[in-house]
């Protein structure tokens, strides 16, 4: 069994982590709580052990030490790793979700940071590293306090559990200070998109009227009022960082219908149906290695190298062939081309959504 001494201190760094975590996730929990994001809640509790984790093992080992200079570097160091896990929530933390939801996508880079995202996850980091190195110098002090409230049978007695918890309540304060920074910029553009699919698709009135009213423009689904029926899932596709945030959120509904919504800032732009470069460009690139000079909706970016290997492949002969969406994960899309012969169907990735370029093809393996 674990010493008192250590085992207090694991517990408290392990609550100090926890609170973190809420500070950082509870506002988006209350914001999504009915919002059909994909990746969310896995991204939310893989973030969140980890930084309980990284407090009950730095509490654990600074328990070993009684001088608060040291105690304050591993604190420290703590939260130049919590800092750097903070600012890679959006990005390795939910490509590494997205990852392990389809295995088909391992390596490739669904969510990439920027230099003005890191950035900001430098700022949120900021506080989240001072607070830490704070608490350093104050744990011996903040400890003896809690030694003194031990319980043989529940480690603490009710007066030292509120002590606990409410010495870890201003770390909290740290989390929603790096929610504002960090997390809530793009998962309000996702609430924003769900709240205005919910109202345009059974709203009556008219379009203009409603968004003046709810200062959410509902117009930018007008083309795609008809096809909104049906359940329906969202996920952030590409993140574009700046002055204004511009986002693109991925909408599939289970009747097929398949939209690119785009925001600036948390204001919805407008929805286009996300379909025609991959159900209308991708055949006729599979076909000729060239893409329908009528439709300017089904483009997409391609090098002449691509195009040449594409028009010398048996599927451009056969001309007999069928094209499947395979998923979407981020802005990153695989498309199957598998032709009516017991050939081997081609695998292609596609990348972006403001533009759309394809990255590779490849035999696919079944």
């Amino acid at each position: 069994m674990l010493a008192t001494n250590t085992r207090v201190s694991l517990w408290h760094g392990a609550t100090l982590g926890l609170a973190l975590a809420a500070g950082l996730w509870l506002p988006e929990v209350i914001r999504l709580w009915d919002v059909p994001l994909r990746h969310f809640y896995p991204t939310l509790a893989i973030g969140s052990l980890a930084l309980v984790l990284i407090g009950a093992g730095t509490g654990m080992l600074s328990a070993r030490f009684s001088h608060a200079a040291i105690s304050s570097l591993l604190w420290l160091g703590a939260g130049l790793v919590s800092a750097w896990l903070i600012g890679g929530f959006l990005f390795q933390t939910q490509t590494l979700v997205a990852w392990l939801g389809d295995l088909r996508f391992w390596g490739q880079p669904i969510y990439e940071a920027s230099s003005a995202s890191q950035l900001r996850g430098g700022l949120a980091g900021f506080f989240v590293v001072l607070a830490l190195a704070i608490y350093g110098l104050l744990q011996e002090n903040r400890l003896d306090g809690l030694r003194a409230e031990g319980d043989p049978r529940f480690g603490l007695t009710g007066r030292g559990w509120f002590l606990l918890l409410l010495g870890v309540a201003p770390f909290a304060g740290v989390g929603l200070i790096a929610n504002e920074i960090v997390l809530k910029p793009i998962y309000t553009t996702a609430q924003v998109t769900d709240q205005a699919i919910r109202v345009v698709r059974s709203a009556e009135g008219d379009l203009l009227e409603l968004s003046q009213r709810d200062g959410v423009n509902y117009s930018g689904l007008k083309s795609e009022r008809a096809r909104l029926d049906g359940s329906y899932s969202l996920q952030i596709g590409q993140v574009e960082w700046g002055p204004i945030n511009t986002v693109h959120i991925v909408v599939e509904f289970e009747s097929g219908v398949w939209l690119f919504c785009h925001l600036q800032g948390d204001s919805l732009s407008h929805c286009n149906d996300a379909s025609p470069p991959y159900l209308v460009g991708f055949p006729a690139f599979v076909d000729s290695g060239a893409l329908p000079a009528d439709c300017v909706a089904c483009r997409f970016r391609f090098t002449e190298e691509q195009a040449a290997w594409m028009a010398a492949q048996p599927e451009s002969d056969a001309g007999d062939f069928e094209i499947t969406k395979v998923n979407q994960l981020g802005d990153v899309v695989l498309m199957q081309a598998r032709p009516s012969g017991a050939s081997p169907g081609l695998d292609c990735f596609f990348k972006g959504i403001v533009p759309i370029v394809l990255q590779s093809c490849r035999y696919s393996e079944s």
